[in-house]
């Protein structure tokens, strides 16, 4: 392939073997990619685990997703990100709802390129909830993207946590798969 070459000297050696003219040899300055920036999460994770430092990091920075128990849910989230100045921009996307819990939901997204995707990463959202069965009110919440997890065939989860949890009697009242202990909760 045009551009990809053996480095130290392994396809100069090849050249000089085969005869051909010896080029000269490419030198990669730096090289990373989103592949691997992300699978470098699991190594620090594991680093700080033994350290003992994860759960002081989690706690300072309110990263725990899952204070709150999560409900299954069914419907349609619509979301906005926005600027900084907190006004809606121009990126709006869509997906099927997974989960909710007090302080934050999931939902499912479709997304051809994973550059995309994990360009939502931490961005401020305005969301519009349809909920099977309720089409005609829809709930707008406020959050933050706090995770989008890749899946199979362009399909991504993406987790956020509300600036503001939902009221408890106004939580009880979506239409949710309530377990029998719900009353139990916090």
């Amino acid at each position: 392939m045009p551009g990809r070459r053996w480095s130290d000297g392994l396809h100069q050696a090849i050249e000089a073997k085969e005869g051909v003219a010896i080029k000269q040899e490419n030198q990669t300055v730096a090289s990373i990619t989103f592949q691997n920036y992300f699978r470098l999460y699991e190594k620090i994770a594991e680093f700080c685990r033994k350290l003992g430092k994860s759960d002081e990091a989690i706690a300072a920075n309110e990263l725990d997703r899952r204070s709150a128990r999560r409900y299954p849910i069914s419907g349609v989230a619509g979301a906005v990100v926005l600027r900084k100045d907190g006004s809606p921009g121009d990126n709006r996307f869509k997906g099927g709802l997974s989960d909710i819990s007090r302080s934050g939901l999931c939902f499912d997204i479709k997304c051809s390129r994973q550059e995309t995707a994990r360009a939502l990463l931490a961005a401020e959202v305005e969301l519009s909830l349809i909920f099977d069965g309720r089409e005609d009110t829809p709930v707008k919440l406020q959050g933050q993207i706090t995770k989008v997890g890749f899946h199979l065939h362009n399909d991504y989860s993406v987790h956020v946590k509300f600036i503001k949890p939902i009221d408890k009697e106004a939580f009880k009242t979506l239409p949710c798969q309530w377990p029998d202990d719900m009353d139990d909760e916090e």
